[in-house]
């Protein structure tokens, strides 16, 4: 018995002689942490900040840039937040002294050297959803993509609601895939031809915009009428800003004909 039992200590030694040895088993990591979502106040401010340091990094200290309102791209709409956003991102740009935001206005476009863009989407994010936030700023001379990020933002404190503007024309102002192509592109990739063409467009019926928010329907829908005869014009946006200012002043036998044309003309 005594034997069996030296026999056994001997193994039982051996056992732990040869775990000592052995290679201990892989570490296992902790998981990355996840991106971290801000406050549309830091969100924004860190946004901007990247993408102006880009435009930086890549030699350009001095520039005149258009800022192009985001929208929402699941619905395609102006959101009171995209306002917000665009109010934080031009007081970063201030901070840049060197780069001047001219307004987004047809002859601004051919001044300008570069244009902001983006777009805002409420995207699946662990359990739930929270909105994202994309940008990128483009050369208007070369159309390739110069600078892009993105970034979360917590649903607490965001306006979601639509601006009345969009709330009186709820029609796409460009084809959101082009959009979304264009703006999570590759540094350095061009652009889509598509995506430029309609800037001037888009740009028109911003101005339109403002002088309706302001009660001035005839000026408005001078602008409206000039685009619509231009070559890009006959859009669906184009007949929705029309249709828009007939009504608010009152021409409601104008406004019914141009709904012929809403229902048959493209994004």
């Amino acid at each position: 018995m005594y034997k069996l039992l030296s026999r056994n200590f001997i193994l039982s030694i051996g056992v732990l002689l040869f775990a000592s040895c052995a290679t201990p088993p892989n570490k296992v990591e902790p998981p990355l942490p996840e991106e971290q979502t801000f406050s549309i106040k830091v969100g924004i401010d860190k946004l901007a900040d990247k993408l102006l340091k880009q435009l930086e990094n890549n030699g350009v200290n001095n520039a005149n840039l258009v800022y192009n309102t985001f929208i929402d791209a699941n619905s395609g709409q102006t959101l009171e937040m995209s306002l917000d956003i665009k109010k934080l991102f031009l007081e970063k740009t201030e901070d840049f002294k060197g780069f001047k935001v001219l307004s987004f206005a047809p002859e601004n476009l051919n001044k300008a050297d570069y244009i902001i863009d983006g777009f805002i989407r409420l995207e699946q994010r662990n359990m739930g959803k929270d909105y994202r936030v994309y940008a990128a700023i483009i050369n208007l001379k070369d159309k390739k993509s110069i600078a892009n990020d993105k970034i979360w933002l917590n649903k607490q404190g965001l306006n979601t609601k639509p601006t009345q503007s969009s709330k009186d024309s709820p029609m796409y102002s460009i084809d959101l895939k082009t959009l979304i192509d264009a703006i999570t592109s590759s540094v350095g990739q061009e652009i889509a031809d598509e995506y430029f063409n309609f800037l001037s467009v888009d740009a028109g019926i911003s101005e339109a915009d403002k002088l309706s928010s302001l009660g001035k329907f005839a000026e408005a829908l001078k602008i409206c009428s000039r685009i619509e005869q231009s070559p890009d014009g006959k859009r669906g946006v184009t007949y929705r800003c029309l249709y828009a200012n007939y009504f608010k002043s009152g021409n409601f036998s104008r406004s019914r004909k141009t709904v012929c044309y809403m229902g048959t003309s493209s994004h």
